[in-house]
């Protein structure tokens, strides 16, 4: 994983992905999230000084902690899951009680559909609730993109002469 990180260095997808803007939307992790459990809460770049802040709220154990030389880490857990995700499937540093949001642009962002994978599969961007076939409608186009995501960083590693570990 490490290589993989030191080798692609987030790309320009991802740096564009980071870098768009979407629309203020009026969704809302907590209205799911008992029924969701965070299954969107992968590993992300998570700002140098979040990370610096938030050790102490780290959820199960870290296996390496990477330096992108772009301001961010990325933070390899034993789960694989975003280092702040509890057992439960709530993040550990979301905003409570008018407090700053101190989290990834990626996760401020998340649900508020300006591209496909900032999409929930089980709320729109305006809070509501899909239904169960939309939800599955959803949830396989999300698969078909990141394949073809995994598809092209597959490529941009072997092309720089790197390998792509697939486990």
């Amino acid at each position: 994983m490490h290589e993989l990180i030191e080798q692609v260095k987030l790309g320009e997808l991802g740096r564009d992905f980071l870098r768009s803007q979407g629309p203020k939307s009026a969704f809302d992790c907590g209205q799911c999230i008992s029924r969701c459990k965070g299954e969107c809460c992968g590993p992300c770049p998570i700002p140098k000084d979040t990370w610096a802040r938030h050790q102490g709220d780290v959820q199960g154990e870290v296996k390496d902690v990477i330096d992108d030389g772009a301001g961010f880490v990325h933070v390899v857990t034993t789960t694989g899951n975003c280092a702040f995700k509890s057992p439960e499937g709530r993040c550990v540093i979301y905003p409570q009680d008018g407090a700053p949001d101190e989290r990834a642009d990626v996760c401020r962002r998340f649900g508020d559909e300006s591209h496909p994978m900032l999409t929930c599969r089980w709320q729109d961007k305006h809070g509501r609730v899909r239904p169960r076939d939309e939800r599955r409608r959803l949830g396989r186009k999300l698969v078909k993109i990141q394949n073809r995501t995994l598809a092209r960083l597959r490529e941009e590693v072997a092309h720089s002469g790197g390998i792509l570990p697939l486990d």
